[in-house]
């Protein structure tokens, strides 16, 4: 489903949807070299609202104990 384009949404946990980036100039931090990335699709994550309410209740939970 994600390598026709469309997005993917588990209700309740989150959503997963593909982004274009453009190529671009980088740089080797070991040699310094100039280095090229070409474009890509990355995988992209959006939690939803209860899953962000339920992580920030444990995490905060725990900070307490």
């Amino acid at each position: 489903v994600l390598a026709s384009g469309k997005d993917v949404r588990i209700s309740g946990f989150a959503g997963f949807h593909l982004r274009e980036k453009k190529a671009r100039n980088a740089r080797n931090p070991r040699s310094g070299e100039p280095v090229r990335i070409g474009a890509r699709r990355v995988l992209t994550f959006k939690p939803s609202q209860q899953l962000l309410i339920s992580t920030n209740r444990l995490t905060h939970e725990s900070k307490d104990t």
